[in-house]
């Protein structure tokens, strides 16, 4: 599976990329929503991960963008956050998000999440 992950903080995408690739998977890295998008007309992504309070568009904007665009709406998104707002995470919810995890994390429940994910829709 080719997954985008979208932080603004470099050391978090690092961490993420090093566990999504010791478990087999490509790994693009965005640092912000608008890199995302950028990235996503020439990238071919399956699955992103993304960080919900990012400076410029937060995660739940950057999935209603994904949601609007037809070249890239099928594509799930998991949002990872420190975030613990119920608002906040329903309006992600509402946005398009298919589920989401807090920092700090695991790196076995972040692969293990990307691969519950990916069981369900059927990607991998």
């Amino acid at each position: 599976m080719n997954i985008m992950t979208v932080d603004d903080s470099k050391a978090v995408r690092l961490t993420i990329a090093l566990a999504l690739k010791q478990a087999g998977h490509g790994v693009v890295e965005a640092s912000c929503g608008e890199d995302a998008l950028e990235k996503l007309k020439t990238e071919k992504v399956d699955l992103i991960i993304s960080d919900f309070n990012m400076p410029g568009m937060d995660g739940s904007q950057l999935v209603r963008h994904i949601k609007a665009n037809p070249d890239f709406n099928a594509i799930p998104v998991i949002m990872l956050t420190t975030e613990n707002s119920k608002g906040r995470l329903s309006d992600a919810r509402a946005a398009g998000a298919v589920g989401w995890m807090n920092k700090p994390f695991k790196a076995e429940h972040l692969v293990g999440a990307v691969k519950t994910i990916g069981e369900k829709l059927g990607i991998s």
